[in-house]
Parts: structure tokens; C-alpha cells; sequence
């Protein structure tokens, strides 16, 4: 192979994502060849909690600071709490009112970050924001020196809305939004009511179960972060319905438990898009009715809906003459916790699914797999099965004219030797995967067959045993 075709395998997403980051600098680090190759993709990501931790003056308050015992006195006045010496005690973040202006140190830091900034010799793709409390103020310096961000992921963390709202203005390229179990805080003065400006550009959108709070601009401190003592007013921040026209994937999490309402609205504007994920919902009739529409769907993924509460009616309701099929559905994911009347019912409804993905705690194969044999054009089955009484791993499959490929993610106590089935049955399979759940369990190292040795072989890890078909 020649050299230059022999590294352009470091650069392969195949590759790299089988290294941590750490691994990959190592790497990088054996010889120039190959640091040119994962550059790129060493710092693809700018992960700000790293940049910024303990390298410059924060907004949140510690002992050393003037004027931190007046502030706390405030608070424990205000909460009632008086036994309690420090923050770390009352376990709150105490911070420097976000809307103030900055001065002295504090304004020196922000200074400090925005050189910092500009010596950074790599343009990132992806700016992460996790697990944030603190710095937030220096958002708004990121998008003049990064102009190449196409991906914004902001998970547990604290922002104002405008920092928020500037970055989505201002990434021209962002394609890829995730905005999950964040904090948001607006001003309590503002008379207009700001939503998420979620920009046209997006293909891929991930949001759901953020909460927002007021500050009050005239406070010197403010309180942004609590866990135990101090319960702080959130409000849930609802996703407006907006029409996003690049839209190509969405996983979007209800805000509340029972305000399927706001994906509803959110799906009538969106009905072109081709991946779906829901989070935690019932699955109702009026979800089946929206979504029959959704004729450029593929992919639907409903592994953490609560099937188990789905009524008589809802299952009716798929099975009724003038209810849509969606054809274009080839890649479906379910939790099947109860019965198996669901999965018969996705099959009348999904009759092109080639890619199936069911977990359940509750159902044994035996009953499981005469219910899978309904999606007749399957090729790719993945199965999560934990059953918790009885146990029967022989399975019953229909006969499967088009699988291709099996693979079961097993409990502690399972072997794969216990899983037998006519393999006449699936005429074009090809491979066969066991993985174990408790990485802490092995599996015993497997030999093949005298009846297999000619036609399979087989890779083994102590958590994962693959069997190929080579003949």
C-alpha cells in the first residue's frame, strides 16, 4: 500500500472515534505523518468548562473576595438559613449579578480570555458547553475568532438568553444544535419575551427539558445554581414551533411530563424531516396522526417512550383502514415493555422496515420473536432483551428472508451458546453479535463448529463475540 493511501486511514472516522482524544495525541505525537492527519480531529472540539476552569476570574464569588460576607449575610436573611459558614456549606454558587458592568478584575479577565482566544492556532467545528456555571459572560468573544463552528452542544449548564441568542445569530455555519437540561436566565426587567432564535440553517436539532429564571439587573449577587437549601423558582422553557426548512434530524425531549402539546406543534411545522427521536412521552393517537404525514421520515426512534401505556385505542387507531402507512420508514427503534400487540401493529404500519432496534426488561424471546417475524424485509436486527422472570432464549422466528445481521445485547448471566434457532431460517445472514451490558462479566472464548468451521469465523473480546459468514 503506498504510504500516502496507508495514512489517510488516520483520518477516517472508523478510526478515530475507536481512540479517546488523550490516545489520539499520543499518537499524533510518533511522528509528523500522522500529527498532520489528527490535527483536525484532536481540536475538532473546543471544550470551554477546560479552557477557562481556574485560568481566570470568574463571576462566581469566593471567600477571598470584597464584599463576599455582606452579599452572603443577604442571602441567609433572605432564606432563613443562618447555621451555614460558606457557600460550599449551603452548596449554592453565589455570582456576581451577570448583567452588571464589568470592572477591575473581573473585566482584566475577560480581557486575559478574549488574547488567550486568539492565540488558539486551530479552528474547532464543534463548541462545547457542559456542565457550565460559571465564564458564561465570555461567550459572545467566541464567534469572531471561530469562524468555522458548525456544531453549538450546550448541556447542564447555566446561560443568559442573550449570550445564548448571540451565538445562534452569530455562528453563520451552525448546522447542528443540542440544548438539553440547561438553565437559562433572562432579565426580569425585559418587558418582550425572548424565545431561542433558532436559526434557519439548522439540519440537526436536539432539545428538550430546559428551565428558565429572571434575574434582577439591581441586585449586586445573584444565586444561579442550588441544590439542596434553596429551591429557585425555574420556569419550563417551552420550544416555540418554528419552521426550520434544513431540518433534517430531531431529537427533542417534552419540557414536562404530559406536555406532549409542545412536540406536537413543533412536528406540524417540521413534517419533512427524516430522523426523529422522542424522548419520554405517552404515545398517543394524535402522535400517529401527526406523523403519518411525514413522508420523508426514515428513522424513527422511539426506544424511551412509555409503549407500556399505550391504550386499545392507540393500537386500534394504526390498524384503522384509513390510516396512512409510511412507506419510506427503514430504520425503527421500540421499547416493548409489556406485550408484544405493539409490535404487530408497527409492522402494519412500517411494512419497509429493514434496520429494527427493540429493547425490553419484560418480554422473553419466546414471545418477542414471533412478533419481530412481522417485519418481514428485515435485514439488520438489534435486540436489548433483559427478561427478569422467565427466561427462554429459543427462538421462534417466522422465516427471515432478508436478515442479514443479528445482534443481542445480553445481561450478566447470559452465554451465547444458549441462543438456538434454525439458522435455515435466515438464508442471507451474515454476521451474528453478542455483547454483554456489565462489562465486568466475560464471555468464555468460543470455538467453532465442526459444521460452522467451513463457512464462519469469528472475533472475539472478552465482552463482544462477533461470528462472520465467509462462505
Amino acid at each position: 500500500m503506498a504510504s500516502m493511501i496507508w495514512t489517510d486511514i488516520f483520518s477516517w472516522r472508523e478510526f478515530t472515534n475507536y481512540f479517546t482524544k488523550n490516545e489520539l495525541i499520543i499518537l499524533s505525537a510518533s511522528c509528523k505523518k500522522l500529527r498532520f492527519k489528527l490535527v483536525p480531529t484532536i481540536f475538532k472540539v473546543f471544550n470551554f468548562n477546560k479552557f477557562t476552569r481556574g485560568n481566570y476570574k470568574g463571576l462566581v464569588l469566593c471567600e477571598d473576595d470584597d464584599g463576599y460576607e455582606i452579599l452572603l449575610d443577604e442571602f441567609r436573611t433572605r432564606f432563613g438559613i443562618y447555621d451555614y459558614a460558606n457557600c460550599d456549606d449551603l452548596d449554592f454558587n453565589m455570582t456576581i449579578n451577570p448583567y452588571k458592568t464589568l470592572e477591575g478584575e473581573f473585566l482584566d479577565s475577560k480581557t486575559k480570555f478574549q488574547s488567550d482566544l486568539k492565540l488558539y492556532h486551530y479552528q474547532p467545528r464543534v463548541l462545547q458547553l457542559i456542565y457550565i456555571d460559571d465564564y458564561f459572560h465570555f461567550l459572545n468573544e467566541i464567534p469572531s475568532v471561530f469562524n468555522k463552528l458548525n456544531t453549538l452542544i450546550i448541556q447542564n449548564s447555566i446561560i443568559l438568553i442573550e449570550n445564548l441568542n448571540y451565538l445562534l445569530d452569530s455562528l453563520t455555519n451552525l448546522e447542528h444544535f443540542e440544548l438539553i437540561r440547561t438553565n437559562i436566565f433572562k432579565r426580569k426587567q425585559d418587558t418582550v419575551i425572548q424565545d431561542i432564535n433558532l436559526p434557519l440553517s439548522l439540519r440537526k436539532l436536539k432539545i428538550g427539558n430546559n428551565c428558565f429564571d429572571n434575574i434582577d439587573e439591581r441586585e449586586e449577587a445573584a444565586i444561579l445554581e442550588t441544590y439542596h437549601f434553596i429551591e429557585l423558582e425555574f420556569n419550563s422553557q417551552y420550544v416555540q414551533p418554528k419552521n426550520l426548512p434544513n431540518l433534517l434530524d430531531l431529537d427533542f425531549e417534552p419540557t414536562d411530563e404530559g406536555s406532549e402539546n409542545e412536540l406536537y406543534e413543533f412536528l406540524k411545522v417540521n413534517s419533512h424531516v427524516k430522523k426523529l427521536s422522542v424522548y419520554p412521552s405517552r404515545f398517543t393517537s394524535e402522535f400517529l396522526n401527526i406523523i403519518k404525514d411525514f413522508h420523508n421520515l426514515t428513522h424513527l426512534d422511539l426506544i424511551s417512550v412509555d409503549l407500556s401505556s399505550t391504550s386499545n385505542d392507540y393500537i386500534a387507531n394504526i390498524k384503522m383502514n384509513n390510516f396512512s402507512k409510511l412507506y419510506n420508514l427503514e430504520n425503527l427503534k421500540l421499547g416493548a415493555y409489556r406485550d408484544t400487540d405493539i409490535l404487530h401493529s408497527m409492522a402494519q404500519t412500517f411494512p419497509n422496515v429493514t434496520n429494527l432496534t427493540v429493547q425490553s426488561k419484560f418480554i422473553t424471546y419466546d414471545l418477542l420473536c414471533p412478533a419481530i417475524s412481522k417485519f418481514e424485509k428485515l435485514k439488520t436486527l438489534k435486540l436489548f432483551v433483559y427478561p427478569r422472570v422467565a427466561r427462554s432464549n429459543d427462538f421462534n422466528f417466522v422465516k427471515f428472508n432478508n436478515l442479514e445481521s443479528i445482534e443481542f445485547n445480553v445481561d450478566l448471566y447470559d452465554k451465547y451458546e444458549d441462543f438456538k434457532w434454525d439458522i435455515s431460517l435466515c438464508p442471507k445472514l451474515k454476521l451474528v453479535k453478542f455483547t454483554k451490558i456489565n462489562y465486568y462479566v466475560y464471555f468464555d472464548r468460543p470455538k467453532l463448529t465442526p459444521e460452522l468451521a467451513n463457512s464462519w469465523t469469528l472475533s472475539y473480546f472478552p465482552t463482544k463475540i462477533t461470528f462472520y459468514k465467509i462462505n
